[in-house]
């Protein structure tokens, strides 16, 4: 049978629309609600969060129901607008079309107008409005709530979407405080836009994870970053990324009427998670008045936060990348501001404070670690307890079934959760269950690393390394496992990181153990260094690093807002006259041994020939050309996808060494070919960028 272009439309718009369930079950309910049961049902978000798609949505799936859709471009200025509008509409509505005179053939009195609908209602109840961009209605919103609305009949039923609540209605008329349900209309999940990407054709992974950082979940930045893939062949290259946030800047201060000072102060709050007045004037520099300040609060992309105030997510993410781009140094400068007077707050405050200012800290040092996990879908509260004994035997199913990392599995022989019995009976502090509606969603366990403790992790191979070659250290904590229920539960994921990185705050020796094949780039970045002679291998083959910082005398936000850790440079300098050639040689036998150089004094002797190094012993020495391998690496200029797999072969192969070339190549879903060519185009890139 052909296919009806109406048909064809419908299966693109599925193919443009995702998630908004709950959302679209609200609206059927409206269908089916009873007169006594009135109410107005009212969608809010800020542009670009699908407001429209989800009204359109609900029309295409509700064909058969009795709706009149109205939304206008202009700012509707009189009542008489809106009337005329509806006339428009009520022109073409098929009881019009069957004879009846509505509308048109009478005055377009408001009398008129609410009778016409009102006998539409009672014909074929319920009768949906659908009002949308209900932003440019305000002008006419009193006489709506006051002269309109209350005249039309209970089978009339009301929908509206715009970018602010109805909060000032109820306020003016408390009344319609009962009749009116707001919902808020959130970005999407991560999940929910990684099963658009796959539907519209993008099955490349690494181009998917990177639409998903980049548009945060809102529609609008979604749809825009999967058409300009297209555009350039399903990938996006710096200059897109670039191109992408200035477009997404640039809608969002369109749709706002703000002054040049207000804008400003939006690039001052895109530096912070969350702000306030104080804040913002050191930030700056500059006085602000509290009448400035509620104003400039006002603005629709920024909300209500737990500590203050915030720009919404995705769209401070976008500002604060465009700032640093086109702003490097005034950047820079707020930042340094900021995290002075963050600090400042957290030395003083207590240490239940602590907990919170820390968030802010780590956010604002613009640590990559903690801003992909520490801050995502961050709302979500959950019941933290001790776990008792009735929930060790499902805690230990979620280990078995599932993995920080949803894209490891567990089951690679360590057995590791035949310990936590033994490990709760000891501490049963250090094993914490996350609950959520009456069910355990994740735990995490930290164990203090005591004599007795250290017994039990004696019973396990893959700590035998450590335990055997250390003592019993004063405050030592072992970071070591947690796991959620379901696979890819983001929310509850979330929560288990930030109850880790929230404990590395504490006086502690940390120490904690990782599959080679996760990625610690991060980690190491927090200022944790890997005990190469602590590693340890599986029964089954699978590696494991071990990696530790000390926080007993220096805390992690000390580390974290130094400059020493936000910016490092190693003063050090290839000799004159190498050519390239020379040092890609010289790289193609340092990167296989990067974690056993101090063992390899003839290498090491190689090195020096080339490298301007002074150190005294080969460990300082080995140390040093690491950190001069890691920063040439992050000085190398990333303009495509393709320079970023070629950096990222290398980190995978030689510095994390995560296993085989076979199995970095499928990590990366490169072709093994192509794999090798991007490994030795990568060390010569690597090696032209330490001559120059």
């Amino acid at each position: 049978m052909a296919a009806f272009i109406n048909d064809l439309l419908n299966k693109a718009e599925l193919q443009s629309f995702i998630g908004r369930e709950d959302e679209l079950q609200l609206m059927q309910n409206q269908l089916d609600r009873d007169r006594t049961d009135w109410n107005l049902l009212h969608f809010h978000g800020i542009s670009g969060i699908g407001k429209t798609a989800l009204l359109k949505r609900f029309m295409n799936i509700s064909s058969t129901a009795n709706t009149i859709y109205i939304n206008t471009d202009k700012e509707l200025q009189s009542p008489q607008q809106f009337l005329d509008i509806i006339v428009n509409k009520l022109h073409n509505h098929p009881y019009y079309n069957k004879g009846r005179k509505i509308g048109t053939e009478q005055s377009t009195t408001t009398s008129n107008i609410v009778n016409s609908l009102n006998t539409i209602a009672t014909t074929e109840p319920p009768l949906i409005l659908l009002f949308d961009s209900f932003e440019l209605w305000e002008p006419i919103t009193d006489w709506l709530f006051h002269s309109f609305i209350p005249r039309l009949s209970a089978n009339v039923r009301l929908i509206s979407a715009g970018r602010e609540s109805l909060r000032s209605i109820q306020t003016r008329s408390p009344s319609w405080s009962l009749l009116v349900q707001h919902v808020h209309l959130k970005p999407l999940s991560k999940n929910l836009v990684h099963d658009y990407l796959k539907n519209n054709g993008i099955d490349d992974l690494i181009l998917r994870n990177t639409i998903v950082k980049l548009s945060d979940g809102i529609p609008f930045s979604m749809n825009l970053c999967y058409k300009m893939a297209l555009e350039n062949g399903e990938r996006l290259e710096t200059a897109n990324l670039k191109q992408i946030v200035r477009i997404l800047c640039q809608n969002v201060l369109e749709e706002l009427d703000i002054t040049i000072n207000q804008r400003s102060l939006l690039e001052a709050a895109s530096v912070v998670r969350q702000f306030d007045k104080e804040l913002l004037m050191n930030i700056t520099g500059q006085s602000l008045s509290y009448e400035e300040f509620d104003q400039f609060c006002d603005i629709p992309i920024i909300m209500k936060a737990k500590d203050g105030w915030s720009l919404v997510d995705g769209i401070r993410n976008w500002f604060q990348t465009d700032f640093k781009e086109h702003s490097p140094e005034l950047f820079n400068s707020y930042k340094k501001r900021a995290l002075e007077v963050l600090y400042r707050r957290w030395t003083a405050a207590n240490p239940l404070q602590r907990r919170s200012l820390f968030l802010e800290n780590v956010f604002t040092a613009k640590n990559e670690l903690l801003q992909e996990f520490y801050f995502l879908n961050d709302e979500t509260v959950y019941d933290i307890r001790t776990a008792e004994q009735k929930d060790i035997a499902p805690i230990m199913e979620i280990w078995r079934n599932r993995h920080l990392n949803s894209l490891q599995s567990v089951n690679d022989g360590t057995e590791q959760e035949k310990l936590i019995q033994e490990v709760w009976e000891l501490e049963p502090s250090a094993i914490k269950a996350f609950w959520e509606n009456d069910c355990i969603v994740g735990f995490t366990a930290i164990v203090s690393l005591t004599t007795e403790a250290r017994k039990i992790f004696l019973k396990n191979d893959l700590y035998r390394n450590y335990l055997l070659n250390t003592k019993t250290e004063e405050n030592e904590r072992l970071f070591w496992i947690g796991a959620t229920a379901k696979n890819n539960d983001y929310q509850a994921l979330n929560a288990i990181y930030r109850y880790f990185f929230e404990h590395l705050m504490d006086n502690f020796l940390c120490t904690v153990m990782f599959p080679t094949d996760y990625d610690v780039s991060g980690l190491l970045s927090l200022g944790l260094k890997e005990l190469p002679w602590a590693a340890s291998v599986t029964p089954s083959g699978k590696k494991f690093r071990m990696l530790q910082v000390d926080l007993r005398k220096v805390s992690l936000l000390k580390l974290l807002t130094t400059s020493k850790l936000l910016t490092t440079s190693y003063p050090i300098k290839t000799k004159k006259n190498i050519s390239v050639q020379e040092v890609t040689q010289l790289l193609k036998k340092l990167l296989p041994s990067y974690h056993e150089l101090e063992s390899m004094p003839e290498l090491l002797k190689e090195a020096n020939e080339v490298m301007d190094i002074e150190m005294k012993d080969n460990e300082a020495y080995g140390d040093t050309i690491r950190h001069f391998i890691k920063e040439a690496m992050n000085g190398i200029e990333i303009k495509t996808e393709k320079d970023r797999l070629m950096m990222r072969s290398i980190e995978l192969s030689y510095i994390e060494q995560i296993g085989t070339n076979e199995l970095v190549a499928e990590r990366l879903h490169l072709s093994i070919s192509t794999y090798y060519r991007y490994v030795n185009r990568g060390i010569e890139k690597l090696a032209l960028q330490l001559i120059t």
